[in-house]
C-alpha cells in the first residue's frame, strides 16, 4: 500500500518538478558508504571558501581534525572567523598547488567562490554573468607535501581530501603524491563544462587518482545549467585495497 501511495504521489509531484525519495538513498545522506568503510580522523579542505564543506564535515565527522586552505584573503578572513571557536579546525591563507610560489589568482568580485588560479572562458561568463567582474591578487602557493613537512601537523593515515579548486585539481594532486599515500577518500568538485582555460578534465582526474590507487565510486551531487546540462559534479574516490 505504501509503495502504491508513493508511486501515485510522485507521479503527481513530477508535474511540478519534484519527487519524494527516502533520504537513505541520497548520496549526500549515506555518503556512498564512507563512514562504513573508513574512520576519517583528518580532513584536508582545499578551496575552503567560507567553510561550507568543513561545517558539513564537522557534523558527519565530529572528531576529525580539519585543515582548511583558502587563498582569497577577504574570503579567508571570514573563514577564519567562522573556525576560531572550533579547536579542531585550522585555517590557512594558502593555495595548494604543484609548487611553492607566489601566483596571481583571478578573484571574481561578485562570486568569490568561483575564483581561480586559471583564466575563465567565455562559457563561464555566459553561464554565470556574476563572474564577469574580476581583479587579480597575489596568493601564496604551497604543495600539499611541503605543507605537511613544514607544518608537521598531527595527521593520521585515515585522511579525507576534499578539493574545490576550480579546475586546478591536477596541480594539487601532483604536489601531494606522498600525502596521498595516507589519504583514504577524495571528494572533488570536477568541472565538466569548459569554465577555465587548461582546467583539469574529468578523464585526467580519474587517471591521476587511478595512478595513486584510487577508484571512482560515485557522485555525491551534480551542478546543472537551466537546460539540464551537467556543469560540475562532486565525485568520490576510495583508496584501492
Amino acid at each position: 500500500m505504501k509503495s502504491a501511495i508513493a508511486y501515485i504521489t510522485n507521479r503527481y509531484l513530477r508535474n511540478f518538478g519534484y519527487e519524494i525519495k527516502a533520504t537513505a538513498l541520497l548520496p549526500k545522506q549515506n555518503l556512498l558508504g564512507i563512514k562504513n568503510k573508513f574512520n576519517i580522523r583528518t580532513i584536508l579542505d582545499a578551496g575552503a571558501n567560507l567553510g561550507q564543506f568543513a561545517q558539513w564535515s564537522r557534523v558527519e565527522f565530529p572528531n576529525a581534525t580539519l585543515h582548511s586552505f583558502e587563498p582569497v584573503l577577504a574570503t579567508y578572513k571570514k573563514l577564519q572567523a567562522t573556525a576560531q571557536h572550533d579547536p579542531l579546525w585550522n585555517t590557512y591563507n594558502l593555495a595548494l598547488s604543484s609548487e611553492k610560489c607566489v601566483r596571481q589568482i583571478n578573484v571574481h568580485v561578485d562570486h568569490p567562490s568561483s575564483s581561480s588560479l586559471l583564466e575563465s572562458t567565455p562559457i563561464e561568463a555566459e553561464l554565470y554573468p556574476s563572474t564577469n567582474r574580476k581583479v587579480k591578487n597575489d596568493v601564496n602557493c604551497i604543495t600539499m607535501d611541503e605543507w605537511v613537512e613544514e607544518s608537521n601537523p598531527l595527521i593520521d593515515n585515515d585522511i579525507l581530501l576534499k578539493m574545490d579548486v576550480q579546475g586546478h585539481e591536477a596541480s594539487v594532486l601532483k604536489g601531494g603524491k606522498r600525502t596521498l599515500q595516507k589519504v583514504q577518500v577524495v571528494i572533488v568538485e570536477a568541472i565538466i563544462e569548459q569554465l577555465y582555460h587548461s582546467q583539469t578534465k574529468f578523464s585526467e582526474l580519474v587517471a591521476l587518482l587511478d595512478n595513486a590507487s584510487f577508484d571512482f565510486i560515485g557522485v555525491m551531487e551534480h551542478g546543472f545549467t537551466s537546460q539540464g546540462n551537467v556543469v560540475s559534479l562532486d565525485a568520490v574516490f576510495f583508496k584501492r585495497h
